[in-house]
């Protein structure tokens, strides 16, 4: 081979070297990505209800309204994890007994 040529397929191998890399660099952030996306758990009915009361400017209700709110889906949602979770944050100490009751009414299930 020439020397001209044996030159040009040494500058040429740098840069598809670097495109080489970048392509697989690419196509593992999209693999990754896929994966975690198929990692995420899918929302349950209660979830969305969950979404829902805390939706629309809940931020600036008390405490006691969206206590109220939740307990309203009490008896659709009281084995699902979330569900006694929110429950139990809107609890107020003045209203401690609330929670518990809720789970126990898990453990009784």
């Amino acid at each position: 081979m020439s020397p001209s040529l044996l030159r040009m397929l040494r500058v040429m191998s740098t840069t598809v070297a670097i495109l080489f890399a970048l392509v697989v660099a690419g196509a593992l952030a999209v693999g990754v990505q896929q994966f975690d996306h198929h990692q995420m758990p899918k929302q349950t009915a209660c979830g969305k209800r969950l979404d829902a009361v805390f939706a629309n400017g809940a931020d600036s209700l008390l405490e006691s309204v969206l206590l109220e709110r939740l307990l309203e889906h009490r008896d659709t949602c009281v084995g699902d994890a979330a569900f006694v979770d929110q429950t139990a944050l809107q609890a107020r100490w003045a209203e401690w007994s609330v929670p518990y009751r809720i789970l126990e009414e898990c453990l009784a299930r």
